[in-house]
């Protein structure tokens, strides 16, 4: 019976090696549009992984503004105009 396979690599890798091995196809010369591309992804996934760790900090300070409010009427008021402004952004 042939083996389905090769087995897996033993040893270790060499993450740096792939890189360096791809970089070519990532920041080719004389390609502005794709070093613009490559600029452009990068600053999406910098401004996403700081959305996605201010996000919560945004929330806490939403629910501290909103224990502060001594009526139910403004409580009444501020929940769903807060909902709606969080479900817009």
């Amino acid at each position: 019976m042939r083996p389905l396979g090769d087995a897996p690599p033993t040893g270790k890798r060499n993450d740096i090696k792939a890189i360096l091995t791809l970089l070519p196809y990532l920041w080719p010369r004389g390609a502005v549009e794709i070093r613009a591309r490559v600029v452009l992804s990068v600053l999406c996934l910098v401004v996403a992984k700081g959305i996605t760790v201010g996000f919560p900090i945004l929330l806490k300070m939403a629910v501290d503004q909103l224990s502060g409010v001594q009526s139910a009427a403004a409580a009444a008021v501020a929940v769903p105009v807060g909902l709606l402004v969080a479900y817009g952004g």
